[in-house]
């Protein structure tokens, strides 16, 4: 019983270490992809790309008040980027996943 106050907070720092690691690992592979060749001429890709590292971003620094992360200055850029993907701008992304999806289930 002595450990276990400081086990338990050892294991939750090490577990905030892994979600920022994880969260850093996949903005980076996000910003490689968006900066392809064949992906950064495509609709939607920077800014897709943009928003992803913001939200990682706030993940790994969350601003302080529940207020501003609530409202932010950012809701009116996503509101945007989500009617375009609704209007088909972003159906590049869709590519190749049902095809894969049907080729596991045979």
């Amino acid at each position: 019983m002595y450990h276990q106050a400081g086990l338990q907070h050892k294991q939750i720092l090490l577990k905030k270490v892994a979600d920022t690691s994880i969260n850093l690992f996949a903005a980076t592979a996000a910003s490689h992809y968006a900066a392809s060749r064949e992906v950064s001429q495509k609709s939607l890709s920077k800014e897709l790309a943009e928003f992803f590292l913001y939200d990682t971003q706030e993940n790994i620094h969350p601003t302080s008040s529940l207020a501003q992360s609530i409202f932010t200055k950012y809701d009116s850029k996503v509101y945007k980027i989500v009617k375009r993907i609704l209007n088909g701008e972003a159906e590049w992304l869709e590519d190749g996943i049902i095809k894969n999806l049907n080729n596991r289930s045979s």
